[in-house]
């Protein structure tokens, strides 16, 4: 206490035990009379740093989701009020196809659910905060078969688009990107800035406790990108030039969840906002791989001729030859072993006969809830397996796995009891 300061987050070792130590003086009358010391153990305040780094990454990024969501709907009502019509079907249509644009690439590679929905957030929060995140994938990121190793994952990315936004705040040029390659069950990641760069010195010591060049009270977060990635049994590579940016390259074991057989899909859809919005229903329901979107009927048998597809979501009105000709055109080909879900606004009695006629299994009428959409699916995905999973079936079992007959026969004799 010689120096009459708090001594705080010292390490310390005892009986074989790494601790962090604080210690505050007790002043009475600007006397010191005392102090008191505290003692936790080392790997218990690691962990809990580490969940609250987490867990105010995804607090900004959502929070920068909820801010950007409420200014376009504030617009969007503003237009409505002004009898705007006009100006709000374009800006309908512009927010949608920049929304495609920006997380089409993120949506349709990344497949660890919640590292897309963390990377949506965070572009949103790093747009917000005047700069912009660019996010490339090679490959696609699979999903893993250990949540840990997510959440571990996040902390690294999270903590090194921090450090990358901290340092392309005072540049004219704020960019920074994220790459994504899955190789060999490696992920390699590599995340660069145009920001101000480090020097030789720093990085030697970048990584220790304490370390930064942002004032007291901060320098846990690469250090805590450190711990992690030794955690998860990976290495890092840090290239980084003073005034001229810095890449922090990342390899890291990363075991793919077992994959499922997947029933490949391909949309047939001529209205590209309804073909994006089947898509991205599509991506809600586990299963199913979208091959392709067609808008024609040439470009349909095209994808058909060139991929292993199983079902096919069909709409009718199309410029050109119809969904009703293509339907036609896929039972008469030997080769195109495909099932045929029908969405369309057609509602005409001899339309949807026609269709059941040409074996569709089933049939959604637009505008439909994405509760219908994923019923017509996760029956067709049922069915599916059954076949799949036999070579031969009973009368019981298909009355039974395909017909529910069974079951409606049990129910019917117990009223009858009654």
């Amino acid at each position: 206490m010689k120096t009459r300061k708090p001594l705080l987050d010292r390490d310390v070792r005892m009986n074989g035990l790494e601790l962090v130590f604080n210690e505050v003086p007790i002043t009475v009358k600007g006397e010191i009379v005392g102090a008191i010391a505290t003692f936790r153990d080392k790997t218990e305040v690691k962990h809990l740093a580490e969940q609250l780094s987490g867990v105010k990454m995804y607090a900004n990024a959502l929070r920068a989701q909820s801010h950007e969501f409420m200014n376009k709907l504030h617009v969007i009502l503003g237009l409505v009020q002004l009898k705007n019509y006009d100006d709000l079907g374009t800006y309908i249509k512009d927010i949608a196809i920049y929304q495609q644009t920006e997380t089409n690439e993120i949506i349709n590679h990344v497949k660890n659910s919640v590292l897309a929905g963390f990377l949506l957030g965070k572009q949103s929060y790093i747009r917000e905060q005047g700069a912009a995140l660019e996010v490339i994938c090679s490959t696609q990121v699979p999903n893993t078969e250990d949540p840990a190793v997510t959440h571990d994952l996040i902390t690294v990315i999270g903590n090194l688009l921090n450090n990358a936004l901290d340092a392309v705040s005072h540049t004219d040029t704020k960019n920074i990107s994220i790459s994504f390659r899955y190789v060999h069950e490696q992920l390699h990641i590599e995340i660069t800035d145009t920001g101000v760069g480090l020097t030789k010195e720093e990085q030697d010591i970048m990584f220790d406790q304490g370390f930064s060049t942002k004032g007291e009270d901060r320098g846990f977060g690469l250090y805590f990108v450190d711990q992690s990635i030794k955690k998860l049994n990976g290495h890092m590579i840090v290239t980084s030039e003073k005034g001229e940016g810095t890449t922090f390259s990342l390899r890291i074991p990363y075991k793919q969840k077992r994959r499922i057989h997947m029933i490949n899909v391909l949309i047939v859809e001529d209205d590209p906002m309804v073909g994006e919005l089947n898509k991205r229903y599509l991506t809600q329901i586990d299963g199913f791989e979208l091959k392709g979107i067609a808008t024609s009927f040439q470009q349909a048998l095209e994808v058909l001729k060139t991929e292993v597809i199983h079902l096919v979501l069909l709409d009718i009105y199309m410029p050109g030859q119809n969904g009703l000709a293509l339907l036609t055109e896929i039972r008469q080909q030997k080769n195109h072993a495909v099932d045929v879900i029908v969405i369309s606004a057609a509602n005409e009695v001899d339309v949807v006969q026609q269709t059941m006629r040409n074996g569709a299994v089933d049939y959604l009428i637009k505008p439909f809830e994405f509760e219908r959409f994923q019923s017509a699916l996760a029956e067709y995905k049922r069915k599916h397996a059954l076949y799949q999973s036999m070579n031969s079936i009973s009368q019981n079992d298909l009355d039974a796995k395909l017909f529910f007959i069974k079951k409606q026969r049990r129910k019917k004799s117990s009223c009858q009891k009654d």
